[in-house]
């Protein structure tokens, strides 16, 4: 409809051309008839079915367009939204780790930095439910919270600046809704950071996590099922202005994209898993490939798991304080490694540049990176909780990788929230440089092992083992002062265990043999061959056989080796 409308330019009026001008009205509609045709002509070919897979995968080009303002200290980007009747213009911090819309009240109002309206029970639509509920705001691992926030609605719009491709106006969004009002947010948590949050930056947040019932979703109307972030620093620095796209994807980034799915862990939105995350070329974390991250656009700064900030400030130039802040030293070029990562395990990888971390000095423009500076700059860089309990055991649930909005500079993201996925592509070009600055590899010597994440090297572990010591020299194990005396000892003992042993043997083999010898002689006796006077004293000793007719005579029979014996053969 905003594409085909019609101009009330008179058909008269002539555009610099000697040409009469043809009449717009009639060449906008004939140009929407061939519009339509083609759309009809795409369903008969590719058929409905085919139309609405192909929209889904390259989410349109045509999209609305949100301004986003960085807040003065660069922490939040605001986003302009009007609320009541009669409207009132309000500033909100646009929060995609949080699902609810609060704003602060008045009293609380007075500490802004910002010179912006508060939220205005004077609305004539507005309506307080009586109910009060415990709200939190966790900005950079500082909590806040409010235990008696009270319950309300009234309508609330968005108001996008223009279509891409197209500057008319826009209807706004507008829904009317639930929220909360704050009068007593107060921080809860000791662990301040390189940042201080004081809730100075906004009068209120909007919750945009990547779910169907968010404030942003509401507000909305569902329209926002695909929207994006494209964050730049300030004006001064880049001369970029931060946008919010919602309905589609900027054409640049589009076929650039890498997805990944979306994953619910208790309370934390917006969670998604990062793949082989490295700094220098070496692992944040060589135990396991993935680790689980958010984008929290309400935080400034890139917060760590304790083990992983312990290897981003070991490999760049960075000198770091026992309270976690780390800084880069006065006079040095302000240019730092990229922290590489891949969304998916045979994806592309993408970067973030851990320059863009560096806070600034005097005024907003240090943040061009583009000379030294005679003062040290702080890193926005957050050491989080350790991933290992007492035991030395990993944790479970593990502590998700908070992605601010300075870690975001050259980063394009984007949420599908009808298909729970989110997808990133880099604003840096494929061959920029990603080990700027890492710190020289430690070398090793002897039998020292080398370790990666800590670039340090090990020292063998000697005393592990019997009669071993460490040489500080040389970093090899070595055998201690009395290992040859023992040696000798040991050798002696078992040379007169042998014989020993030995003597043993044979004075055992002496007795046996004696005692088998009667033995022996006693068995070769009875298996001799009788002699022949034994036999003939046998033949005597017979009884006397009775000769009678019946008695047949035979020949004599001679025994084997025996003298023929005459007489009756029996």
């Amino acid at each position: 409809v905003g594409y085909c409308g019609f101009s009330s330019i008179h058909p008269n009026q002539r555009q610099g051309s000697p040409v009469k001008a043809v009449d717009r009205n009639w060449m906008i509609l004939y140009l929407c008839l061939l519009w339509g045709l083609g759309v009809k002509t795409r369903e008969h070919i590719l058929g409905v079915e085919g139309i609405q897979a192909l929209e889904t995968e390259t989410m349109g080009s045509a999209y609305f367009r949100f301004n986003l303002e960085p807040s003065p200290g660069y922490l939040q980007y605001l986003i302009k939204a009007k609320v009541g009747l009669p409207q009132e213009e309000v500033q909100l911090s646009l929060d995609t780790s949080s699902s609810k819309l609060i704003f602060f009240d008045q009293n609380s109002c007075n500490r802004l930095t910002i010179n912006a309206n508060c939220f205005s029970s004077r609305s004539t639509t507005y309506y307080q439910t009586g109910n009060t509920e415990k709200i939190q705001l966790l900005l950079d691992t500082q909590k806040f919270e409010d235990p008696v926030a009270a319950n309300g609605s009234d309508r609330i719009s968005l108001e996008p600046y223009h279509l891409f491709l197209d500057s008319s106006p826009i209807a706004p969004m507008s829904s009317k809704m639930f929220f909360f009002v704050s009068s007593n947010m107060v921080k809860i948590t000791h662990n301040q950071g390189p940042i201080v949050h004081e809730l100075d930056q906004a009068p209120g947040y909007l919750g945009a996590a990547p779910v169907a019932g968010s404030a942003f979703q509401v507000i909305t109307g569902g329209n926002a099922s695909v929207f994006a972030l494209d964050l730049n620093p300030p004006l001064e620095v880049d001369y970029l202005p931060s946008e919010l796209h919602v309905g589609g994807i900027d054409p640049k980034y589009e076929y650039r994209m890498t997805w990944t799915e979306i994953q619910q862990a208790g309370n934390v939105s917006g969670q998604f898993l990062m793949y082989d995350l490295s700094v220098c070329g070496v692992q944040l974390n060589p135990n396991v490939s993935s680790w689980p991250a958010v984008v929290d656009t309400s935080s400034a700064c890139l917060t760590l798991p304790k083990e992983m900030f312990d290897v981003v400030k070991t490999w760049a130039p960075l000198t770091c304080h026992g309270n976690g802040e780390c800084f880069l030293g006065a006079g040095r070029f302000p240019r730092l490694p990229h922290l590489t990562f891949k969304l998916s395990d045979q994806g592309s990888i993408l970067q973030m540049d851990l320059s863009d971390l560096l806070l600034e000095v005097d005024n907003v423009t240090s943040l061009r990176n583009d000379r030294e500076w005679d003062k040290a700059r702080k890193l926005c860089m957050v050491e989080g909780p350790s991933v290992l309990d007492r035991n030395g055991n990993m944790q479970n649930p593990l502590f998700p990788i908070q992605i601010g909005i300075r870690a975001l500079r050259h980063l394009y993201v984007v949420y599908d929230v009808n298909r729970a996925r989110i997808g990133m592509s880099s604003k840096l070009s494929d061959g920029s440089p990603t080990n700027v600055q890492c710190k020289e590899k430690v070398p090793c010597q002897g039998m020292q092992s080398y370790v990666s994440s800590a670039n340090a090297c090990e020292d063998p572990k000697c005393h592990e083992y019997f009669l071993l010591q460490l040489n500080d020299a040389t970093k090899t194990c070595e055998f201690e002062p009395g290992f040859h005396a023992i040696a000798v000892i040991f050798v002696l003992m078992f040379v007169v265990i042998e014989f020993s042993l030995n003597y043993v043997h044979e004075e055992l083999s002496k007795r046996v043999h004696n005692a088998l010898v009667p033995i022996e002689e006693e068995r070769d006796a009875k298996d001799a061959p009788p002699s022949r006077q034994g036999l003939e004293m046998t033949m005597l000793s017979q009884p006397s056989v009775e000769v009678n007719s019946n008695v047949e005579l035979r020949p004599s029979v001679a025994a084997p080796g025996a003298p023929a014996l005459e007489g009756v053969a029996l």
